[in-house]
């Protein structure tokens, strides 16, 4: 029973990758990696995102993409990895923090975590970042 399931898991992962193999290009490879985070196929988004970065994307958003790929799949340090390569882009910084700030509580660091929604609520482009943040700030200060 479980040698089936492997054999099935491995048939729709070479299946996926496919268009990969038969030479698709950088954006449609990314966007299978989008579509697959969207069904909630995570590792198989992270495949297509990883190989969309080995044949040379290296863009904003699919440092982004991974970066919540990794958070979904609960690897969080690579997570926040990702995040942090987008520190310093004009108007992203108030969300990687409040993503950062995510990361942190996923991982129980209370302290990071407030320090990044402060980052957040303070130097967001968003208000509804900022708000975000402010909220999420605001309950940890009654709970913790």
């Amino acid at each position: 029973m479980y040698r089936s399931i492997q054999r099935v898991l491995l048939v729709l992962s070479l299946l996926t990758l496919m268009p990969l193999a038969l030479g698709a290009t950088l954006n449609e490879v990314f966007l299978r990696g989008v579509h697959e985070f969207r069904a909630g196929h995570y590792s198989i988004a992270l495949q297509a995102f990883e190989q969309a970065r080995q044949q040379g994307l290296d863009t904003s958003n699919l440092h982004y993409d991974l970066a919540g790929t990794l958070f979904r799949l609960q690897r969080y340090e690579a997570a926040a990895q990702e995040f942090r390569a987008l520190l310093g882009i004009p108007g992203l910084d108030g969300l990687i923090h409040y993503n950062l700030a995510l990361v942190a509580l996923k991982e129980h660091r209370i302290p990071d975590a407030r320090r990044e929604l402060r980052l957040a609520e303070t130097q967001s482009d968003s208000p509804q970042i900022a708000d975000l943040a402010g909220k999420l700030l605001s309950t940890l200060e009654i709970i913790h």
